[in-house]
């Protein structure tokens, strides 16, 4: 559980060029182990998360979240004290919930099989588990 608080001071995405998050399991892999830890996965979303904080007020309003082309979270399910806006608190619990249900082996880290076990292109494992 510690692990998980701290690989989960975290959040979205290692930005690529041209205003697009980083998408596949490699981009993430900032150690190169095979496996995406939740500090890797943390520090991805953080960076998603400023980049998309187009105020600068720590928050995520509707429309900045939504502006989140890979988003596949609803903005109502993530926003759980529901006061119209995301913070990285509530984006960690969301994420600590997901990241478990995908975490099939239980070893504390995300497989490649375990991002995307159908093999799908364009399988974002950030997306999938912070947004």
């Amino acid at each position: 559980m510690q692990k998980f608080i701290i690989c989960f001071m975290l959040m979205v995405l290692v930005l690529i060029a041209h205003d697009v998050a980083a998408g596949s399991f490699n981009d993430l892999d900032i150690n190169r182990d095979g496996k995406l830890d939740r500090k890797e996965l943390g520090a991805a979303a953080t960076e998603v998360f400023k980049k998309y904080d187009k105020n600068g007020d720590g928050y995520l309003d509707k429309s900045e979240f939504q502006s989140i082309k890979k988003a596949s979270s609803r903005f109502v399910d993530l926003d759980t004290n529901h006061d119209g806006k995301l913070d990285m608190k509530e984006l960690n619990n969301a994420a600590s919930a997901k990241y478990g249900r995908y975490d099939k082996d239980a070893d504390g880290a995300l497989s490649d099989m375990e991002c995307n076990p159908s093999r799908k292109l364009n399988i974002d494992p950030l997306f999938r588990v912070y947004f």
